[in-house]
């Protein structure tokens, strides 16, 4: 997006541009600052600057739901309220309704675009930014110009690889062996540092999409899986559990490590000496992405001490 040589090629001989790329991720957005800014707001002016003179007439923005917050809610009294945030000391102590400034619940009701911005990621700034750049630049250049404020969607077919499914991808699949997210739920809950969060979040994400890949192998192959915790995840998540405070996100970093280390033992041997099929073929695709989360845990542990 800041390549200007590579814009104007893309500009070239077309008469109207829909703008979807961005940086995605709330969480990183927060620690990768620069890179989320850079890249949303800085390529988004590149963009504009390389429309300027072309006969580009119409121009159409992805923006994010991020800019709204929390949504609206209503009071018990029926008050429509625009601007209530959920905080994070009340998440952590088990409190996730919102309540009222007299402790009263808040009820969730449906967000239309006359609730006011309420930006509370570095992420939804920048979003807000490209829609404000878009439709600043489309009326002082005569352009047509709309900002989508796109929502998640979720339902029946939902894909659990797709990133946007996000957590619920988790929380669903585990459910449906009879199982609950533990923990990288729990560091969700209890860790301060935003990287921390970021890569228990991205846990989730890729070993769903694993996950999701090695049920479709063993169905292939006709290998029954049993969904069961192993003794050494048990281990792992009462050791986290005990964890002080202080302590916490660097012991949340040691148990991945050592439950990647251990992994890509496991797999590396299945992918060299396993019988060929379904779930070799699957053991050999996920096989980097595990590696790169061990690595990634490293960092991380390094980074904090």
């Amino acid at each position: 997006m800041r390549d200007r040589e590579v814009i104007e090629e893309a500009l070239d001989g077309v008469d109207g541009v829909v703008h979807l790329a961005a940086e995605v991720g709330v969480g990183q957005s927060m620690y990768e600052i620069a890179r989320y800014v850079g890249a949303n707001d800085l390529g988004t002016a590149v963009l504009l600057e390389a429309m300027i003179g072309k006969p580009i007439k119409k121009l159409v923005v992805a923006s994010s739901m991020s800019v709204y917050g929390e949504g609206r809610y209503e009071a018990a009294d029926g008050q429509s309220l625009g601007l209530v945030r959920r905080r994070a000391e009340h998440v952590k102590a088990g409190q996730w309704d919102l309540k009222s400034a007299d402790g009263q619940p808040l009820v969730p009701v449906p967000t239309d675009e006359e609730k006011p911005v309420d930006l509370s990621s570095i992420y939804a700034l920048t979003k807000y930014s490209q829609e404000r750049q878009c439709l600043i630049f489309a009326e002082a250049y005569g352009v047509e110009a709309v900002a989508l404020r796109l929502f998640n969607v979720f339902g029946a077919g939902q894909a659990l690889s797709n990133p946007y499914t996000g957590v619920l991808a988790n929380f669903a699949a585990r459910l449906s062996n009879g199982q609950r997210p533990m923990i990288a739920r729990l560091v969700i809950e209890r860790g301060k540092d935003p990287k921390a969060i970021d890569f228990a979040n991205q846990m989730l994400r890729d070993h769903e999409k694993a996950s999701a890949g090695l049920i479709e192998a063993a169905k292939a192959d006709n290998v029954a899986l049993t969904p069961k915790m192993s003794d050494e995840h048990r281990q792992q998540l009462d050791a986290l559990k005990g964890a002080a405070e202080a302590d916490f996100d660097q012991a949340y970093f040691s148990t991945q490590i050592t439950a990647h280390e251990n992994a890509i033992a496991l797999i590396e041997a299945y992918a060299k000496d396993g019988e060929a099929g379904a779930l070799k073929a699957h053991a050999e695709s996920v096989l980097g992405t595990i590696r790169t989360h061990a690595m990634r845990a490293h960092d991380l542990q390094t980074a904090g001490n």
